[in-house]
C-alpha cells in the first residue's frame, strides 16, 4: 500500500502569516507608509515657502528632522524584519539607504546648500514610494530560504 504525499498549496506572497513574523511586516509597512507620506510633505512645504508663506520654512525644517528620525526607525525595523522573517536583501539595502539620504538632506538644509537637496529629495521620494509599493504588494513567505527569495 502506497501513500500519496499531501498536496502543499503555494503560499501567496501577500497572504497573512498566522505566527509571530507577521508583526514585523506590519510594523515596517506602517513605518514606511508614515515616512513616505511625511517625505511627500517636504516639497509641499518648501513650495509654499517659496510662494511667500514664510511660516512654511519652520514646518519644512521640523518636518525634515521628523523624516530623518522616521528613516532611522525604518532602518531599525527593516533589520529586525530581516532577522525574524525572510525579506530580499535588495529591499533591506533600499530601506537602509533612506536613513543616510535623509541625514544628508537635513545636513545640507541646515548648511543652506540648496542646489543638491532638490535632486536628492526626488531620489529619496522615488525610493520611498517604490519601497512603499513593494512592502504593501509583498508579504512574508513561510517556506524556503532567504537566499532563494533575494
Amino acid at each position: 500500500m502506497s501513500r500519496t504525499p499531501p498536496v502543499v498549496e503555494p503560499v501567496h506572497p501577500a497572504a497573512p502569516v498566522p505566527h509571530a513574523r507577521g508583526w514585523a511586516w506590519w510594523l515596517l509597512r506602517i513605518l514606511v507608509t508614515v515616512q513616505a507620506l511625511d517625505a511627500f510633505l517636504q516639497p509641499v512645504s518648501e513650495g509654499r515657502f517659496l510662494s511667500g508663506d514664510f511660516a512654511m520654512l519652520s514646518l519644512h525644517r521640523t518636518n525634515g528632522t521628523i523624516v530623518g528620525g522616521l528613516s532611522v526607525a525604518v532602518l531599525v525595523a527593516s533589520l529586525v524584519l530581516w532577522r525574524v522573517a525572510p525579506i530580499p536583501g535588495r529591499i533591506v539595502v533600499g530601506l537602509a539607504l533612506l536613513g543616510p539620504l535623509a541625514g544628508l538632506q537635513v545636513f545640507l538644509g541646515f548648511a543652506r546648500v540648496l542646489g543638491i537637496p532638490v535632486p536628492l529629495g526626488v531620489a529619496f521620494i522615488v525610493l520611498s514610494a517604490w519601497l512603499l509599493v513593494w512592502l504593501w504588494t509583498h508579504g512574508p513567505v513561510t517556506t524556503g530560504t532567504r537566499r532563494e527569495r533575494s
